[in-house]
């Protein structure tokens, strides 16, 4: 099975940003460590004199870039596939109250919060109104035992939507993860004019599910012989 590093560091990424440590997340003392480090090559703490505070200097700059450009990204990487092909399913509605288990991430709210997910559990819904539903859950999480994900994200998030609002399907690969996996991306016009559009990136456990919730999905929006709907 094919392996991606740029989908491990994105996973141990995110695992760093969604952790906190006495009230800081890992990213931060990471961002701090690696600014100290030019820091303790300067005083003599670490020897080696120009070189070691030469070599410190682009470990730390390299560090702090590759953190940004990884954050600025969303945690994640999607390679479009030119291979597929929607116009092999058919349209067909996700009976009311059925759900499909996803993977999903992107922006969700709830209670007038907002917050950013990637790859966590997730189900797809439609209703009987044909207003569709991306609906998180999020369990605290401990990890590297003492840093924990914050209390005030548990439970669960929401991203409602209707056929309308859809402006691209895409099929492809998600790195997130040391394997990556099949994926839609998601592209909706946002709810109130002057906000920003909406990305979300899908994947399922089977590809069966996904079939299943690309059929709904054309139900209203038809479809193409290309990868985009």
């Amino acid at each position: 099975m094919h392996l991606s590093i740029r989908g491990g560091w994105n996973r141990l990424a995110y695992q760093l940003h969604r952790h906190r440590f006495m009230n800081w997340t890992l990213t931060r003392w990471l961002v701090l460590a690696l600014i100290a480090l030019p820091l303790l090559a300067l005083t003599g703490i670490i020897p080696g004199g120009k070189a070691a505070l030469g070599a410190t200097a682009i470990f730390s700059i390299a560090g702090l870039f590759t953190l940004w450009r990884t954050r600025r990204g969303g945690f994640l990487h999607f390679s479009p596939s030119d291979a597929t092909d929607f116009s092999k399913i058919t349209p067909q509605k996700l009976p009311f109250p059925e759900k499909i288990p996803i993977f999903i991430s992107g922006w969700f709210s709830v209670g007038g919060k907002s917050r950013y997910f990637v790859h966590e559990n997730a189900f797809y819904q439609t209703f009987e109104t044909r207003e569709r539903v991306l609906m998180v859950s999020i369990a605290r999480t401990r990890w590297l035992l003492l840093a924990q994900s914050p209390a005030a994200e548990t439970g669960w998030w929401y991203n409602f939507f209707t056929a309308d609002r859809i402006r691209q399907l895409e099929r492809g690969w998600l790195h997130f993860g040391m394997h990556p996996r099949p994926a839609l991306k998601l592209h909706l016009s946002p709810e109130k004019a002057g906000d920003a559009p909406l990305v979300f990136h899908i994947s399922t456990e089977t590809p069966a599910q996904m079939e299943q919730l690309i059929a709904d999905l054309k139900v209203e929006i038809g479809g193409g012989n290309t990868n985009k709907i």
